[in-house]
């Protein structure tokens, strides 16, 4: 067997229990517990690709579908409205029908939020690129060491130790400086959603046909001409009446003042957020102490925390496994569609999708973490034929 495999599991075990800190004698962070930050260089920000819209800059509207959203009038069927009338004294009943007007019997409208269903992404603001507090050190400048951090070979998170939430460094420890609103855009105003950005709304009082719901009735019961064929006042015939909420479709931004916020970029206000270590698999904070213990020519201990992150992403994706073929089962429940039998074959259907796409992304990132630890492992070979002894004040020793 591999000597560093054996090397890790040895490290796992022991990193599971509380090992006293060796910072009095640490030589990669000189006996202060925390290293700079490797991404930002202690800017506290980092330049990223937009995430959001994959760095292209705009994303698919959420309001609509390839330029078109949905009528507005919650009576329009495919641009008609119907109007169902009970016959008095009868079991029967009349149904009319009337052209929509709020979408001129299309069913469909113009998105106002987009341009042919697209729009500028929220997070970047069509730049692809956006500057942004490190997610890396949460905005604090720092790390951990990883060299007198024994925590970090452990199986939970090394940054949060499985709480999942840390304190906000960013807001208590500094003055929080105005940042663009990602409502609006900056703009200071957005468009009304009550109204599409129209400054229209349907008439709720003739359902945006322009006609009242009238039916005359005769002294016998009978119903006497159709049903919504007296012009409504309320309207004046147009089935649209002005938008209360906006103007020309437009409204102040309510999260914002004029296009500037003064929230926490990090934890909006809340003074705690989430992990970033923890996001996806959560092996962030491995490959960052890696590469720190690398800096330093410490290439045995980054091999072996190289080891330990492989070990963290079998265990994740076990787990996923198992909450993937769950999901699929309850989400087949609700097809009540289909028979028990085929019920069945979908679930096992989408149990087999799942597991393909978590074992393509399982591969990628083991890949990626085997290539890294056979690098720091021929270089911790290299440095010991070149008879540079043991790594002073790191605690390996090439013997």
């Amino acid at each position: 067997m591999n000597p560093w495999t054996i090397a890790s599991g040895l490290v796992l075990a022991i990193g599971t229990f509380s090992a006293p800190s060796r910072a009095d004698d640490c030589g990669v962070c000189e006996s202060k517990e925390f290293v700079q930050c490797v991404t930002c260089q202690g800017t506290l920000e980092e330049v990223a690709d937009c995430d959001t819209c994959e760095s292209e800059g705009k994303i698919d509207c959420p309001h609509c579908e390839a330029g078109r959203a949905d009528c507005p009038n919650r009576a329009c069927r495919d641009g008609v409205v119907t109007w169902t009338v009970r016959r008095p004294l009868q079991a029967s009943q009349l149904e009319e029908q009337d052209p929509c007007k709020a979408c001129r019997k299309r069913g469909t409208v113009k998105c106002s939020f987009c341009v042919r269903g697209r729009v500028k992404c929220p997070d970047c603001l069509g730049k692809r690129r956006y500057e942004r507090i490190c997610h890396d050190c949460a905005g604090q400048g720092r790390l951990p060491c990883p060299e007198c951090q024994s925590k970090l070979m452990s199986r939970s998170c090394p940054w949060c130790r499985g709480k999942r939430l840390l304190e906000c460094k960013h807001c208590t420890l500094r003055p929080v400086e105005p940042s663009t609103c990602r409502r609006c855009g900056g703009d200071g105003r957005h468009t009304c959603e009550e109204c599409l950005g129209r400054s229209n709304q349907p008439c709720g009082i003739c359902s945006a046909t322009g006609k009242r719901r009238a039916v005359a009735v005769t002294a016998y019961g009978a119903v006497k001409g159709k049903a919504g064929v007296e012009k409504d006042d309320s309207c004046a015939g147009t089935g649209i009446l002005p938008c209360d909420y906006c103007q020309r479709g437009q409204r102040d931004c309510e999260e914002c003042e004029r296009g500037k916020v003064e929230t926490c970029p990090i934890c909006r206000g809340e003074k705690e957020h989430r992990c970033f270590g923890c996001r996806g698999v959560g092996v962030r904070p491995y490959e960052l102490a890696a590469q720190i213990l690398e800096e330093h020519e410490r290439y045995r201990s980054a091999a072996i925390t190289y080891r330990s992150a492989q070990q963290r992403v079998r265990d994740y994706f076990s787990s996923q496994e198992k909450v993937a073929e769950s999901t699929a089962k309850l989400e087949v429940l609700r097809e009540l569609d289909r028979s028990k039998e085929e019920r069945k074959v979908r679930a096992a259907e989408l149990v087999k999708e799942r597991r393909a796409a978590l074992a393509k992304e399982r591969a990628e990132i083991l890949t990626r973490l085997e290539e890294a630890a056979k690098r720091a492992e021929a270089l911790a070979k290299e440095k010991a034929k070149s008879g540079s002894g043991g790594e002073q004040g790191g605690g390996e020793d090439e013997g």
